[in-house]
């Protein structure tokens, strides 16, 4: 059996006839011109419950393969931030070292919301290193410092560890159970998470005001935008999917690597998906035209991602009513998307940010 089948079964979203036929493809139901209420692997969740009551409810440790720190001319350091950005952390590091701040690398943003544990790394060239005891910066203290040989990327870390507690929960234990089970056994859709898009969806407007000529600006100034586009074709192609019964099974001309479905991140190229699976491609790539022509035009070579998440080590513990759930995730992929298959969730930082 397909380890892509398994994913079929008990899908309130599908018919109880899951073979799609090429000529009848089921649409998501109507949304608004720019959703983000992607639709669940079985259905909305019936529980309920808070994430982030406070920062320490939402813990992030960065994974870095062992032996990659071998020596060199970069110094690495590895921070715990708590009410920080990434991109601050950097450029304050910068300051702190006296260089630049394109000679400080990372491989990942993390999120403010939360207590989050990474890796930065610092070229100092000829000039003398910095003591990174001596960082004074609120929120941030540093663990350790290593070496290697060159600036940090994004991806270069092996994944993230999430530690994550869901507060005032509301339904039935048993079911968010059954759900935390069904996650494990099956994984989640790989949705890309609500930050992508901007509060409020804004990088999608000003991504579709550059794509029609209403703003101007270079690709390099544009990479947010660009970002939130290509991540919002791809939820909607992978909405179709769950739609469809059919997101982690795959379909005539699908692209399978490693036994893993690959749905496009769109772009400019030849797609290397054909048949049925090309059917959902072009059906988005019509529906959000100016996106999709957007991506081409800037010549944002396409790509493609897994269209399933599936995490690792998956545990969960009860403490009195609320719960607690350990997880690892592969660079790229959202702690979110495993969570709203569970229960659905309020984020409480989002609510303070709205207030204040």
């Amino acid at each position: 059996m397909s380890p892509f089948n398994i994913c079929l079964v008990e899908n309130p979203m599908t018919e109880q006839n899951t073979e799609i036929q090429s000529t009848e493809i089921k649409r998501p139901q109507e949304l608004p011109e720019w959703p983000v209420n992607w639709p669940c692997a079985w259905g909305l969740p019936a529980a309920t419950a808070d994430i982030r009551q406070q920062n320490s409810d939402f813990r992030v440790e960065e994974l870095i393969s062992d032996g990659l720190f071998q020596g060199g001319e970069h110094q690495c350091i590895q921070v715990e931030k708590e009410g920080q950005n990434t991109a601050y952390v950097a450029r304050r590091l910068a300051n702190h070292a006296g260089v630049r701040e394109m000679d400080v690398g990372y491989c990942g943003l993390k999120d403010r919301n939360a207590v989050t544990t990474q890796w930065f790394s610092i070229y100092y060239g000829k000039r003398p290193r910095w003591n990174p005891d001596n960082l004074d910066l609120d929120g941030v203290r540093v663990r350790q410092v290593a070496s290697f040989s060159r600036k940090l990327r994004r991806g270069d870390h092996s994944g993230n560890r999430f530690r994550l507690k869901l507060t005032n929960p509301v339904g039935d234990k048993s079911e968010v159970e059954r759900r935390l089970m069904r996650v494990s056994d099956n994984g989640v859709p790989n949705y890309f998470g609500e930050q992508r898009f901007g509060r409020d969806g804004h990088n999608l407007k000003v991504a579709h005001q550059w794509f029609t000529g209403q703003k101007r600006m270079k690709v390099r100034q544009g990479a947010i935008y660009i970002s939130a586009a290509r991540s919002f074709l791809f939820n909607c192609l992978l909405a179709e999917r769950v739609a469809n019964g059919n997101w982690c099974s795959p379909v005539d001309g699908d692209r399978v690597v490693d036994a893993a479905l690959q749905l496009s991140l769109f772009g400019d190229g030849e797609p290397l998906e054909s048949g049925e699976a090309s059917g959902y491609s072009r059906h988005i790539e019509e529906a959000h035209a100016v996106f999709a022509n957007g991506l081409r035009s800037n010549r944002i070579a396409m790509a493609y991602r897994d269209a399933v998440c599936k995490p690792k080590s998956l545990q969960w513990e009860w403490e009195g009513d609320n719960l607690w759930i350990i997880f690892e995730l592969q660079p790229g992929s959202y702690a979110t998307s495993v969570l709203r298959e569970i229960a659905t969730i309020r984020d409480v930082s989002l609510l303070r940010q709205k207030q204040a």
